[in-house]
């Protein structure tokens, strides 16, 4: 029954993975140049009321689209050609603590890979945005808890440690489905 399926990494498959070599083009600019050009980010300062906002924001004919409320920064849309002028009476008034543009960012860092745009679920975790901070280490071990891996693949012959059976008790930990090898090559890039 489940005897052929080794439940591998239900124990722990600790993969040592050399992080592949990959160029990736990094902008050379550090400050963005686009911006949404109806939309400021503002935070006010915290003993500021509810009320007290509402009206700042009626006065610069500036209205909350959405918040991001983990940092307490209200995004903002407000007339398209009064930008620059709802920006500075903004960052004139006492009681709010930063304004500024909503800038919009590109991912920077693009694999060489030419699978990348069959690899539809990179973009979806936001991989090339995570990439703009760091694309890892070669001396991070990685462990990956599933039915196995198979160690003749290409990409992860040689980067790997031993891992653990914990269904048959033993050492074998061959992937009979196919699916861990592409979890842990994903994982390993």
């Amino acid at each position: 029954m489940w005897k052929g399926i080794p439940l591998i990494l239900a124990g722990i498959l600790l993969a040592s993975f050399t992080v592949a070599q990959i160029d990736f083009a990094f902008a050379e600019k550090n400050t963005p140049d686009k911006f949404a050009p109806d939309r400021l980010l503002i935070k006010f300062k915290k003993d500021v009321s509810e009320n007290k906002k509402k009206d700042i924001l009626a006065e610069n004919q500036a209205s909350e689209i959405a918040e991001i409320s983990q940092i307490g920064v209200k995004i903002l849309k407000v007339p398209e050609n009064a930008l620059e002028k709802v920006e500075s009476a903004f960052r004139n008034n006492d009681a709010v603590e930063f304004v500024e543009k909503d800038f919009l960012l590109e991912p920077t860092a693009i694999p060489n890979d030419p699978g990348f745009s069959n690899q539809w679920y990179l973009t979806t975790i936001k991989a090339p945005e995570a990439w703009d901070i760091t694309t890892g280490s070669s001396s991070i071990p990685i462990a990956i808890l599933d039915t196995g891996v198979d160690p003749t693949h290409p990409d992860l012959q040689g980067k790997l440690i031993s891992g653990y059976n914990f269904y048959d008790n033993n050492n074998d930990w061959s992937d009979v489905f196919g699916h861990v090898t592409k979890v842990a090559g994903t994982a390993a890039a």
